[in-house]
């Protein structure tokens, strides 16, 4: 969602387009601020950037047949004291936030499922912001700079 506004804010405009997506413009500066400062970013995503190597070592360490559960077993063994389904959340699949479709081609050897991706040119397949584009161009003066 961040990268299409990006992408997008110089010809339309920040606010217009948080506005038709129905998201807060003061949650994307927010998040820019705390990919430009990583000290802003909440104590809870800086751990969980910590336990998130801590739980892929105990993986990789133990022939990557552990599951959730022993993982557990292995980090409490290890003196970390971390909640069960916090580690649970950790090994699923989309844990960050998607950010991990980014090395697909890794997380298809990795995980030995088949990584599949959307057509843009068939609107089903597509989320929001291919027919949000579509929608915001094809409006007409709304969206223009200056006539808001």
């Amino acid at each position: 969602m961040h990268t299409f506004i990006d992408q997008e804010r110089a010809e339309l405009g920040v606010e217009p387009i948080c506005r038709e997506l129905q998201i807060a413009a003061s949650g994307y500066y927010e998040h820019r601020a705390r990919e430009a400062d990583p000290e802003r970013r909440p104590p809870r995503v800086r751990r969980d950037e910590q336990l998130r190597g801590e739980v892929r070592r105990v993986y990789r360490e133990n022939h990557e047949v552990y599951g959730s559960r022993k993982v557990w077993h292995q980090l409490r063994r290890e003196g970390r004291e971390v909640a069960r389904c916090t580690v649970e959340l950790r090994r699923s699949l989309t844990w960050d936030q998607g950010s991990e479709m980014a090395e697909h081609a890794q997380l298809r050897i990795d995980t030995a499922l088949a990584v599949y991706f959307c057509d843009p040119r068939s609107p089903w397949q597509c989320g929001n912001v291919a027919r949000t584009r579509t929608r915001m161009v094809s409006s007409g003066n709304t969206f223009q700079r200056g006539r808001i």
